[in-house]
């Protein structure tokens, strides 16, 4: 008869493999805090494991990371890694409106001090990271 209710958790030295009701594993760990003062966080892994392996492999590398002194949130890895950087050739609309004010010399002082609060409040905070078009 299959079981019902919580489902089974598996622990090692370090850190807990869950199995799913789908089958999948699901690997985490607690990290941080301090004993006594502070509780420590519970940290999950940012998808499932076709196999206890590969869910133990991630806690390894995450116990290492740990170790090593480079750990980070595993959720702020991910986001890492799907931001894609934005190459540094690019001219966006912000660069684009300072250079245009830079280099605009027949513009009274008074006009100036409105174009660099137009650029600083309304199109770099809208429109300063788009691609200028070439």
């Amino acid at each position: 008869m299959a079981r019902r209710g919580r489902p089974k958790v598996r622990r090692a030295s370090w850190g807990n493999v869950e199995v799913k009701a789908s089958g999948m594993f699901a690997a985490s760990y607690r990290h941080g805090g301090i004993v006594g003062v502070r509780p420590s966080t519970l940290y999950r892994a940012p998808h499932t494991f076709s196999t206890e392996r590969a869910a133990r492999v991630w806690l390894d590398g995450e116990k290492a990371l740990i170790d090593a002194g480079a750990w980070t949130p595993p959720a702020e890895r991910a986001l890492a890694e799907r931001a894609v950087p934005e190459p540094v050739d690019v001219l966006t609309v912000g660069d684009y409106a300072w250079q245009w004010l830079n280099q605009s010399h027949r513009i009274r002082e008074t006009t100036r001090a409105l174009y660099e609060r137009t650029i600083r409040l309304r199109i770099v905070p809208g429109l300063g990271r788009c691609r200028w078009p070439n």
